[in-house]
């Protein structure tokens, strides 16, 4: 008779951070930014850093802009930006295993001119 090992594990948050992230996304040729056609931004964790009382982590929002430019032709902006932070909770200890999750809530363009997006 064959039996399956059933595992379970309790996952619970310890806290939470959100920030706004800014970026100023230069062409970088001749090229103008004549129609913003599409903005998206995608985040990640790359390092975690567990300690008494708090968990530290730092990683990146990659922004992607499409555009079109005075001539018709489509392109791709791209610039990453660091992130860094820390989560405390008396919880946390050293043997704490990290899992985050990570998500960029919403993307805005604020001003465009010629050769610049924010």
């Amino acid at each position: 008779m064959k039996t399956d090992k059933i595992t379970s594990s309790y996952r619970k948050s310890f806290g939470e951070n959100q920030f706004a992230v800014d970026v100023s996304m230069q062409t970088n040729d001749e090229k103008s930014i004549s129609k913003v056609l599409s903005a998206g931004g995608e985040a990640y964790i790359d390092e975690v850093e567990m300690l008494n009382g708090e968990a530290r982590y730092s990683g990146a929002v990659v922004f992607n802009l499409l555009y079109v430019d005075d001539t018709g032709e489509c392109h791709v902006l791209s610039e990453k930006v660091d992130i860094n932070g820390k989560v405390l909770n008396d919880k946390i200890s050293p043997l704490t295993k990290p899992i985050f999750a990570v998500e960029v809530v919403d993307v805005k363009v604020n001003n465009v001119t010629d050769d610049t997006a924010k």
